[in-house]
């Protein structure tokens, strides 16, 4: 998918962090897998169920991989994403990934934004843009649904996105997540860091 991996270079910190997120979704806590011995040691008190979470473990790490992947190739060839503009009103923008950077279309001259410079990603309608559009919209049952909202929070601004559904949304967080970690791995292991 357009260059990107996981488990090698710099990918190896998100195929990392997909274990994180799969281990801390699928682990159980401690009183329904161990039991503390007195001395300290640790017993397997049911090694069936360790076997099935190990499993169920490995099943949910494939689906982020995959998750991945699929919404990495997506926003490849670009997705058209509603931004909601500083004066409150939307725009219907075409988003593309293109190596490092979100290139966001726009009328006069495409923007891109380096995943590197977004310090924050926020689900919900957070900002400044999104309440001068549900100002305009006196009626807030008309106010778009936190859910399909998402704010990319860069040094300068921020930038308010609306999703058709709240799956597109959840994908493009959880790449857009993925990515700057790989940024930041990429960023540290560069010379002279």
């Amino acid at each position: 998918a357009a260059g990107w991996t996981l488990g090698e270079d710099e990918g190896e910190g998100a195929a990392a962090q997909g274990e994180e997120v799969a281990a801390a979704a699928a682990a159980a806590p401690l009183s329904q897998t161990e039991e503390v011995k007195p001395e300290g040691e640790v017993q397997q008190a049911n090694a069936p169920n360790n076997k099935k979470n190990d499993e169920q473990r490995q099943k949910l790490k494939a689906q982020l991989k995959e998750l991945f992947f699929q919404t990495v190739q997506q926003y490849t060839l670009g997705v058209d994403i509603v931004k909601i503009g500083t004066n409150g009103k939307k725009y219907l923008r075409k988003v593309k990934l293109m190596g490092r950077f979100l290139v966001i279309s726009s009328k006069s001259v495409p923007k891109s934004l380096h995943i590197s410079r977004i310090n924050d990603i926020k689900c919900g309608r957070e900002s400044e843009d999104f309440s001068r559009h549900c100002k305009g919209l006196h009626d807030p049952s008309k106010w778009p649904a936190e859910e399909l909202c998402c704010v990319l929070q860069v040094k300068e601004r921020a930038l308010s996105l609306l999703f058709p559904t709240v799956e597109a949304r959840d994908a493009f967080v959880f790449m857009l997540r993925v990515l700057r970690r790989q940024a930041y791995i990429a960023a540290q292991k560069a010379p002279g860091s």
